[in-house]
């Protein structure tokens, strides 16, 4: 139901009606600036992804197949968007970290209680986040947050189904080993 909701504003829009374009940002800015920000790691640059993607999908709207579904296109053009942006910094020569957004501070006076929390459990979590690749995090935020499905996230990559699930394994395992090692230098920081 809600694609077909997509697919009527989407049609009001093509026919002039400009403000269906704020029903589409309404609907889709929290999941294009997650997503984004999960690739680019910082705020300020996913809104500016983020307000390009609109701009890009209001100026090639016609060439939407009513066929797919709107969210998945909508979600390709953020991923691509927000790749090609990193792309652009690493050929900068911009350093990565002066983009993250997050705080990589382990806060040493905590107990092993407050560790276990469920605000340091999210701590750690996105700490272990940012030692993954940009498109390693994108991966697990499309599957485990947006709740796409494989297909979908095929389509919105461009890799074959195959791919995305020896990477979401190796991703998976990976953070676990991340997410270890810091519990471990935690551990030892704190008992010494």
């Amino acid at each position: 139901m809600a694609e077909q909701d997509d697919k009527v504003t989407i049609k009001k829009l093509l026919a002039g009606e400009v403000n269906a374009l704020q029903v589409i940002v309404g609907k889709y800015k929290r999941q294009g600036f997650n997503l984004a920000y999960r690739i680019c790691r910082n705020r300020e640059n996913a809104e500016e992804i983020l307000q390009n993607v609109f701009i890009s999908i209001y100026q090639n709207l016609a060439q939407f197949n009513f066929k797919g579904e709107f969210s998945t296109w909508f979600y390709r053009i953020v991923y691509n968007q927000s790749i090609s942006y990193l792309r652009k910094i690493k050929n900068s020569g911009t350093s990565l970290n002066e983009f993250e957004g997050m705080n990589n501070v382990i806060d040493e006076e905590k107990t092993i209680e407050e560790i276990m929390s469920r605000s340091e459990a999210v701590h750690y979590l996105e700490q272990a986040l940012i030692e993954l690749e940009p498109d390693e995090t994108a991966l697990l935020h499309l599957y485990y947050y947006d709740d796409k499905r494989i297909s979908e996230i095929s389509e919105i990559t461009g890799l074959n189904d195959s791919a995305i699930k020896t990477r979401l394994f190796r991703t998976r395992k990976k953070l676990y080993s991340i997410l270890e090692r810091l519990l471990k230098k935690e551990f030892v920081d704190f008992y010494g």
